[in-house]
């Protein structure tokens, strides 16, 4: 059955949002009947500021690849595959809708998440678009039986960023004096090294995976059998940290990618972490931008 895709190994799609001036190779899988090539095309009377040009190029199945591009941002069109025209429909059709630019987050010099719309293929973009608008399938984890945040939040580098994950594990905190999360402190200058780390590795295109506690009750040497958790740092801005989360409602944050509106309500999986210059004995921690059910204090990381 012919249809569209976002290439060739990619999801089905009848749906595709891009930004405003950023050219997006699309497939469209199958031929006709014969094992000919469809005729890709906008629909007639298309707004003149999408554009579509059909690639010629062998693919499987009498496929066909094509770009569009648009130039005015809340324009959407229709691209039709058919057998000899506009009025022999072949398969469903695709709607390209036009979106803002996307640009990092206010105040991050690096962002990860917002370059997988900026400069990624059509799969990143559209795992971008999944991401700000159902989130859940993509990147939550197990919430029954065997919980998984420590592979799902290692996964997400390759799956999303093209590359694996930091997985360096050093303890940044001193020994605790309590089981209270609130009275954990650290050694400064070992926190000072870490956080350029990890800026240096965010730098490099590198996603960072750090284990957190996020609630009291731990052990004075703190173990995965302690309320303990995974997530990963994808971008910074000044003493801020941005995070993915792979627990539902661990974390929402109000992200801001700028190609969408801005949420009335938080982004589920998105979170903040932050540090005080002044205050390097208290480390990373949950920021106070940044809502959820988990208050994360880092103790691990590169």
């Amino acid at each position: 059955m012919a249809n569209f895709k976002v290439s060739l190994h990619g999801d089905n799609i009848d749906h595709f949002d891009i930004p405003v001036n950023r050219e997006i190779k699309l497939l469209q899988w199958g031929g006709d009947r014969s094992g000919n090539r469809l005729n890709v095309a906008l629909e007639p009377h298309a707004s003149p500021t999408i554009r579509l040009d059909v690639l010629d190029e062998p693919l499987p199945a009498a496929s066909t690849s094509f770009t569009v591009i648009g130039s005015a941002p809340g324009v959407t069109a229709k691209v039709m595959a058919s057998a000899s025209g506009p009025q022999d429909p072949y398969c469903g059709d695709l709607y390209v809708n036009v979106k803002d630019e996307a640009k990092k987050h206010p105040g991050y010099e690096v962002d990860l998440i917002s370059n997988l719309a900026i400069k990624g293929d059509a799969q990143d973009l559209y795992n971008y678009s999944r991401m700000m608008i159902d989130p859940e399938p993509i990147l939550q984890q197990n919430i029954v039986g065997r919980l998984n945040c420590g592979t799902v939040s290692e996964n997400y580098g390759p799956k999303f960023f093209h590359t694996k994950a930091s997985l360096a594990y050093n303890a940044y905190y001193l020994p605790p004096t309590s089981s209270r999360m609130d009275e954990l402190r650290f050694d400064p200058n070992r926190m000072r090294s870490s956080f350029d780390r990890i800026q240096k590795l965010l730098r490099q295109g590198t996603p960072v995976r750090v284990w957190l506690v996020h609630a009291d009750g731990f052990n004075k040497t703190i173990t995965l059998s302690d309320p303990t958790h995974f997530v990963l740092i994808v971008g910074y801005g000044g003493n801020q940290f941005l995070y993915i989360d792979p627990w539902p409602d661990g974390s929402k944050f109000p992200y801001n990618g700028n190609m969408y509106p801005p949420k009335t309500t938080l982004h589920t999986f998105f979170g903040q972490l932050e540090f005080d210059p002044t205050h390097l004995e208290l480390g990373i921690r949950h920021s106070p931008i940044s809502k959820g059910s988990m208050p994360y204090t880092v103790i691990a990381g590169p």
